[in-house]
């Protein structure tokens, strides 16, 4: 906003001594625009060192824009405040700016909103605008301009005037005026038209009509119509072909000549398509698997809800945060949409239907920083699959007293869970990782028998995610298990770490009253040199309902017990050294024997945090 400084006064000060003996200085006050004091203590002599009050009340069309607060008029401190509160010292010189805040008015008064002006030839198509303007202290300068083109100074006297060359039919004149100040008043705007019309022609390709209202194909040049394409059932408009190519519909467009306009129309494929899709992003390899370089800044997991109009609505989840989307698949089943993130770079999501697979496939990226790869095949439907039931989940560590993992500082027990398949295809899966985190998630399995696995960890900052299948039940995926670095002597994996992990998900039979849920009777458990227990050992044992008992070995004090609805198993041991009792928990494998090479697993913690193994298999021959 501009100022316009006026009615500057300047006031004296002299100093003088008051007959109480206390030091006394006149107040030199400057004002600057229209505006008051209340009080006004320009050119009064006031008692140095005591506080004092000014309130700055602006003018008519104007409002206080600063005090300066200074010492012989030099430099000085700014204040906003209406209420300038001081303390009264030698030479204090204050200076109180208002600044003109009222616009000026403007009025156009020979042109009137959709006026049809028609110009002989002979005037050479110059159409002059007239109008007014008005400004409370100094106008400065009335603006103007034809159809979005430069502004251009208007000539003002006693009015003012605008010449316009007029060349086409329908035609945009706007104006606004400003004073000395900078301030402006609001834009007039004035649509008129100036007519020549010509002949048009509307016709379709394909199942559909085209709907207009207005009559006859006589057209005004320069005017703008609007067009809509409206489709036959089960057909969809594609595009507009012709003079205009585009896929807009309704259509908004300007008349020219001899304008051909062709609205096609194709079969809608959407309905064949609509439902859930659920997937994963992660940067993959070339197979399109799962990398170490997944984590929780650059992996996730997304659904997608698509309508048979092939709008769709969907969210990402990374970590503990949730972001909504929406939009919707061009007739080539493609889409582009950005996902703002607060306080972040939006995410960019290239997304297509495969067909083929029926899968949504693609990339998620956030700007030049990653792009992962993204899969989403379509959810199961209806009320019953083929893969209802009980299934175990197992991640194997280390049996080698981390020697898989390189000795690296990972959790190297077995993690587990038990997962459950409704008939309608909803996945519920509940179980811990083998440093003790919780893990859980509830999502829908896909139409071909796959599962998006995806757990947010350690307060958004890690992950467990990567792809399983019921389809081929008891064979191996590969997740990923990631961690990043935290406060350094929280944990024992302070640290963090990125672990590349076999999983293997395992259908599981609840044993019916009174019987094991393994299928032998006579085993071993095994605790790894692991967790702070400097050797390996075994004691042998008996099953019997789902409770073991101990017959001989070196594991002290062993409690052991299957939970047999769920297939997961817990319980404690006297630690080798400490003595203290170490809890355990795992997860059954309930035919070691069968398809699979796991065999139960399960984790404890060492008194310094490590995690370690613990093994429940049964008796070699």
């Amino acid at each position: 906003m501009g100022l316009l400084f006026v009615g500057v006064t300047l006031l004296s000060a002299t100093c003088s001594g008051g007959l109480s003996g206390l030091a006394k200085d006149k107040l030199q006050v400057r004002k600057v625009g229209l505006g008051t004091l209340a009080p006004d203590y320009s050119n009064v002599e006031l008692l140095v060192g005591r506080r004092y009050q000014m309130t700055a009340l602006g003018g008519t069309g104007h409002q206080l824009h600063n005090w300066i607060v200074a010492t012989n008029w030099d430099g000085g401190a700014t204040r906003t405040a209406s209420i300038l509160s001081f303390n009264m010292r030698s030479n204090l010189t204050l200076t109180v700016v208002f600044a003109d805040t009222s616009p000026p008015t403007l009025r156009i008064t020979n042109l009137i909103p959709h006026q049809r002006i028609g110009i002989p030839a002979s005037s050479n198509k110059v159409f002059v605008v007239k109008g007014s303007a008005r400004d409370n202290d100094s106008l400065s300068n009335v603006w103007y301009r034809l159809n979005g083109g430069p502004w251009t100074e208007a000539s003002i006297a006693d009015a003012w005037i605008a010449p316009l060359q007029l060349s086409q039919h329908a035609n945009l004149f706007q104006a606004f005026a400003e004073d000395a100040a900078g301030n402006r008043s609001r834009t007039c705007s004035v649509s008129f038209t100036f007519a020549v019309s010509d002949c048009a022609t509307f016709q379709t390709n394909g199942l559909g009509i085209i709907l207009r209202a207005f009559k006859g194909n006589e057209l005004e040049l320069g005017r703008r119509y609007t067009v809509c394409a409206l489709p036959d059932p089960g057909q969809l408009f594609s595009c507009w072909s012709g003079d205009i190519s585009t896929t807009a519909n309704p259509l908004s467009f300007i008349m020219r000549s001899n304008m051909v306009l062709t609205a096609n129309f194709v079969p809608n494929p959407f309905p064949a398509l609509q439902g859930d899709y659920n997937g994963l992003f992660y940067p993959a390899d070339l197979t399109g698997g799962i990398t170490g370089w997944a984590d929780a800044t650059n992996s996730g997991f997304f659904s997608l809800m698509l309508a048979g109009s092939g709008k769709f609505t969907g969210r990402i989840r990374m970590g503990d945060i949730n972001l909504p989307f929406s939009g919707a698949l061009s007739l080539g089943l493609q889409s582009q949409i950005t996902v703002p993130r607060s306080g972040s770079t939006p995410l960019r999501i290239n997304l297509g239907m495969d067909i083929d697979i029926c899968a949504i496939k693609g990339t998620v990226g956030r700007g030049d920083q990653w792009t992962s790869s993204l899969l989403a095949p379509a959810a199961a439907v209806g009320k019953f699959n083929a893969f209802a039931g009980t299934y175990t989940l197992l991640v194997p560590g280390c049996d080698d007293g981390g020697g898989c993992f390189s000795y690296a500082r990972v959790p190297y027990g077995d993690s587990g869970a038990c997962v459950r398949v409704s008939p309608s295809g909803t996945i519920q899966m509940v179980g811990t990782l083998a440093d003790g985190t919780m893990i859980s998630q509830s999502t829908t399995i896909s139409a071909n028998g796959y599962w998006p696995l995806y757990a947010a960890l350690y307060g958004g900052q890690g992950i467990l995610t990567g792809w399983l299948s019921f389809e081929d039940s008891g064979g191996i995926s590969r997740v990923v298990w990631a961690k990043a670095p935290s406060t350094p002597g929280n944990s024992y994996y302070a640290g963090g770490f990125n672990s590349q992990r076999l999983a293997a998900l395992i259908p599981y039979t609840p044993p019916p009253p009174n019987q094991n849920a393994v299928n032998w009777t006579n085993g071993m458990v095994v605790l790894d040199n692991s967790g702070d227990v400097p050797v390996r050992m075994t004691n042998q044992i008996v099953m019997v309902n789902n409770r073991l008992q101990t017959q001989s070995g070196g594991i002290s004090n062993l409690c052991f017990q299957i939970v047999p609805g769920s297939g997961l198993f817990l319980g404690n041991f006297a630690h080798p050294q400490t003595g203290h009792r170490t809890a355990f928990r795992g997860t059954v494998v309930q035919d070691p024997s069968g398809d699979y090479y796991v065999e139960s697993g399960g984790w404890f913690l060492g008194p310094s945090g490590a995690s370690g193994t613990i093994r429940l298999k049964p008796s070699e021959p």
